[in-house]
């Protein structure tokens, strides 16, 4: 082609911004209906994907009563029946392919009261049975391939008595136990595996009984599962889950639940993004439930097939196809990109726009409100602005100030108490309205672009390094490359302090590198950084008046040489006054126990008083906000405490108050205003545990039974309690009861107690919590459960409330330790405990810090290209049509794109046209326009050619057509229009047919 069709700089012209109209238009639902024939009616049966043979496969179920045992293949377009034979009939079995061996591997399901427990794979011909045992025979369970490991996972399920929550693994010969814990016991449960993420996804399911539906989601990384959300979607059962490549996103549809009054279906499509999920609505399938639902990798969509209905069974198939790109049209004010989401509730419409690299759109002025409203029209349409934090206090998701608002009259009323987000309001003509969240309206994104590079740059969530860069990865890009003292400035001012940024010296030590990989030629380290202190490896922009540069590290548990003398059961608390942690008692050696007072000051610890209290045991303490440390009875090794002292940073002061009765492992929690405490062994008998609540009142110096006005979480002792003074709440979790029978619920402590549904953490007691001050988090780690002792990590996430395990490894496994957050550093001290190696007690002092910062992500704009419309058929009966080329499928800047030409008459002239609009013809007429008015009959136009290319098709009706894109970072996010004519002297009265067309939108990876 010798024209450049991308010349002159047509991105800088208000012109072509009106030319590119039709490529903003608000995409169409993503369902459509492709079949309904094929397989009889019917639900529980299962489906998978078959990558070596490009072909859906789905195998058995339940039709009007029956039990199936039938296998078909979907090609694209037909379903295709299998001989019968291999597994018996039977239905709530479970499918996985496995690519590395190609073969689709069944496991269990249920028929006329008969629990399978066989394994079967088939090869594409024949079904084989490869295991007579293994896992439980079950039904209502849920089986992945796990492609990063080469295994099949499964999960749960029923044997009809029992719920089960045990995870195995199918190696192609072998089943393994992994693990026998982690999400609650369950059933008809769905999963998928998220290959960007490399994380097995669990949603909802069953428990014991008909109205106890989950709504919890899950992750499995390889070794672990830990829970990932809870409370959303709706609690529901015998839903359907894929993972989409193509939008980097989990699919849900459909489900079954119970909502107090009766069965419901769950209705419309979810996404899950790894953080959140987002509802999509649309017009599409029909409620149902027991439906079954795979990922055709060749075609790019999710193909899903029956179930159940209100009305009863289906037998239709639907493709699930939402673009894995917007189409971007660039502002000539702002430059930056705009696009259009399906419609959404606003915070899936936000989450869609932070997928992007942006938020949704910020407005700054008149010219900005008014060139919008022109492009995009007045309809309802999300904007970013918003006062969920705090009423009438307006803000930018993009965390820019606001500077201009463009209400409509009356406006913002708040009306109903629950309008907190911002829509261009249709009823006042693109002004602004304040409306509910939840409504469902397309989004207006908007990516923020650099102008010497045409990268856009967005904020990661709040993470470890390392999850950081892998957000930023899956965006496209990498953490932020600093290039100049400029760049430093700007992205400072944006972004603001305390944000990790892509530099690093992981890999060698001190020898840095960005992770996007270009050389280092700018830094801007504070005096006296890098200085590797405890092997910080990563660089973030520091809090400096200039955002100088510090080191971090990778977050976690980091041992602290400074010891003190070995012991468990002893008390521990941070004194913000005096800026000193504070330890009394425990149980040394022997079972001795000691009265020994320790204070850290931050680089080793010192005894600071011995004889006052009395030595003693399994106590607390906790920081008294009149000014001293408190603490309560305990046991000495022959009678449990009742005396209250008080610790002024010199002496030991005891409290002449009554108060709670005598007791050891009781809990205590600062708070403002005083300290609670609740719970605890009296020893009255064996192991007796108490089920009060008591506050110590701060200002009058008085124990305070509150029992009665606030409710207790029930008997328990050596369980943990951590007061949130962000949300003024306490968090209570496990313990052990009057039994011997480990916790494992969670509680709250507000105006009352009350029980959170909530999974997390096994059942324990003799763990310890903190609330972490700087990330809002409450801390949690060890305990034991009379088995084991263990050595994990766990945090509370107080806003979505759920339990988050957090990976990595830490202290020996141990109870009965002590921890305390040191807030003038930023980290949670864990010292000594009960562990399992000689001599059973520990000394050690531990370190955790997750070293958490928001990150600044790099993206270049990506490349997409994808094929629409049809052409006309010519003489030789074939349509001519173009093909995307393997390994080219993307027009990256600087490369050469290439698409094919075929079933083109040999030795046929061919022309190419490119444009940049398919909405209209030369400014005025409608495209896609019929040419049989031009004697071309079936044929359509799509393009408004601006630049054409004559090509020839060889011997074989087959041309490479061969488009420079270029490399000008300012035309990053361009989308262009194909289509081709190609000569045929006998189709037509013209002599001339069309091809489909394609749409490509240049980028830079």
């Amino acid at each position: 082609m010798r024209a450049r069709w991308w010349a002159p700089r047509l991105a800088a012209t208000s012109a072509w911004c009106v030319c590119m109209l039709a490529c903003l238009g608000m995409a169409q639902g993503p369902w459509t209906l492709s079949s309904t024939g094929g397989p009889s009616a019917r639900y529980g049966h299962a489906m998978t994907y078959d990558s070596q043979r490009g072909r859906v496969i789905l195998c058995a179920g339940v039709s009007l009563g029956a039990y199936l045992a039938d296998t078909w293949e979907w090609d694209g377009a037909n379903w295709t029946q299998f001989a019968s034979g291999g597994p018996t009939a039977r239905y709530r079995h479970a499918l996985a392919y496995d690519s590395q061996r190609d073969r689709v591997v069944l496991f269990g399901g249920y028929n006329a009261g008969i629990r399978f427990g066989d394994t079967w794979e088939w090869d594409g011909n024949v079904w084989t049975l490869v295991a007579a045992t293994g896992p439980t025979p079950r039904y209502g369970h849920a089986l992945v391939y796990d492609s990063r490991r080469g295994r099949v996972i499964l999960f749960g399920g029923s044997t009809g008595s029992a719920r089960l929550a045990d995870t195995w693994a199918w190696d192609g010969s072998t089943w393994t136990l992994l693990a026998n814990g982690g999400p609650p016991a369950r059933y008809l449960h769905s999963m998928a595996y998220d290959e960007q993420r490399d994380r097995v996804v669990l949603f909802g399911g069953m428990m014991s009984t008909s109205s106890n539906y989950l709504d919890d989601t899950w992750e499995w990384d390889g070794n672990a599962w830990s829970q990932a959300a809870a409370a959303e979607p709706s609690p529901r059962a015998s839903c359907t889950l894929a993972y989409s490549p193509q939008r980097g996103r989990v699919v849900m549809f459909g489900g079954y639940e119970f909502d107090g009054g009766g069965y419901t279906y769950g209705a419309g499509t979810w996404e899950w993004n790894g953080r959140k999920w987002s509802q999509l609505v649309e017009t599409g399938p029909a409620l149902r439930r027991d439906s079954a639902m795979a990922y055709d990798g060749q075609r790019g969509t999710l193909v899903m097939f029956g179930g159940t209905s209100p009305t009863g069974y289906l037998g239709d198939t639907w493709e699930y196809d939402l673009p894995a790109t917007l189409s971007w049209l660039r502002s000539p004010h702002t430059g930056h990109w705009y696009g259009r989401t399906v419609p959404l509730n606003w915070w899936g419409a936000e989450a869609e726009a932070e997928r992007y690299g942006g938020h949704l759109a910020t407005i700054r002025s008149p010219t900005e409100q008014n060139w919008l409203v022109a492009i995009f029209g007045t309809g309802d349409t999300w904007i970013g602005l918003n006062d969920e934090q705090v009423e009438r206090t307006f803000v930018w998701t993009s965390g820019e100030p606001v500077a201009y608002t463009n209400w409509a009259p009356g406006q913002p009323n708040n009306s109903g108490s629950g309008e907190d987000h911002t829509i261009l309001w249709s009823q006042a003509g693109g002004r602004w309205d304040d409306t509910d969240g939840s409504r469902v309206l397309p989004g207006l994104v908007e990516l923020v672009a650099h102008p010497s590079n045409g990268h856009i740059y967005t904020s990661t969530p709040t993470s470890s390094w390392e999850e950081a860069e892998l957000t930023a990865v899956q965006l496209g890009g990498h953490l932020a490359t600093v290039r100049s003292q400029a760049e430093q400035d700007r992205l400072t001012q944006r972004f603001g302090q305390r944000k990790w940024i892509g530099l690093n010296d992981a890999a060698v030590e001190g020898s840095w590198r960005w992770s996007s990989g270009e050389p280092v030629a700018f830094t801007a380290w504070r005096a006296g950084d890098p200085d590797n202190d405890r092997n910080e490896d990563y660089a973030y922009i520091g809090a400096g008046p200039n955002g100088e540069w510090d080191d971090g590290w990778g977050g976690g548990w980091v041992a602290d040489s400074p010891a003190v003398a070995m012991r468990d059961r002893h008390g521990l608390t941070y004194d913000p006054v005096r800026q000193r942690v504070v330890l009394f008692g425990g149980r040394g050696p022997s079972a001795v126990y000691t009265n020994e007072t320790w204070e850290w000051d931050g680089t080793g610890w010192r005894v600071v008083a011995i004889g006052t209290p009395s030595p003693r045991g399994a106590l607390s303490l906790a920081y008294d906000p009149s000014g001293a440390v408190l603490t309560f009875g305990g046991w000495n090794g022959a009678q449990f405490l009742s005396d209250t002292y008080r610790w002024n940073g010199s002496s030991w002061q005891q409290a002449a108050v009554t108060g709670p009765s005598a007791r050891e492992h009781y809990a205590l929690a600062s708070t403002a205003g005083g300290v609670l405490l609740c719970g605890g062994n009296d020893g009255v008998s064996s192991n007796h545990c108490l089920a009060d609540t008591w506050w110590w009142d701060s200002i009058a110096q008085r124990w305070v039974d509150e029992s009665a006005s606030v409710g207790t979480p029930g008997a328990r002792c050596d369980h943990a309690v951590a007061f949130d003074p962000q949300r003024n709440r306490h968090l209570l979790f496990g313990g052990v009861n009057d039994t011997g029978t480990a916790l494992g619920d969670t509680w709250e402590l507000m105006s009352v107690w009350s029980r959170v549904s909530a999974s997390g953490p096994s059942p324990r007691y003799g763990h310890r919590m903190v609330f972490d001050e700087m990330r809002g988090r409450v801390v949690l780690y060890g305990g034991s459960d009379n088995t084991k002792h263990f050595d994990d990590t766990w945090e509370w996430d107080a806003d979505d409330r759920f339990w988050r395990r957090i990976p990595g490894s830490g202290p020996p496994a141990r109870f009965d330790h002590a921890m305390a957050y040191d807030s003038r550093i930023g980290e949670t001290l864990l010292i000594g405990g009960t562990i399992q190696v000689a001599p059973g007690i520990a000394n050690d002092t531990w370190r955790y810090d997750s070293w958490e910062l928001p990150g600044i992500a790099e993206v270049p704009p990506r490349a997409a290209y994808a094929l629409f419309g049809a052409g006309c058929r010519g003489s030789n009966g074939a349509i001519p049509a173009l093909r995307m080329v393997p390994g080219r499928e993307r027009p990256l800047s600087g490369t050469v794109f290439r698409v094919r030409i075929e079933a083109v008459p040999a030795n046929t002239a061919v022309t190419g046209l490119i444009g940049l609009s398919d909405r209209y013809l030369g400014g005025s007429w409608p495209l896609p326009l019929a040419l049989g008015f031009a004697g071309m009959p079936g044929c359509v136009l799509f393009v408004d050619p601006l630049v054409s290319s004559p090509m020839y098709a060889s011997a074989g009706g087959t041309v490479d057509w061969d488009v420079p894109m270029p490399s000008d970072p300012a035309l990053y996010g361009v989308t262009f229009f194909q289509q081709a004519l190609v000569a045929d002297r006998n189709a037509n009265q013209l002599g001339v047919v069309m091809t489909n067309a394609g749409k490509g939108t240049l980028g830079a990876w």
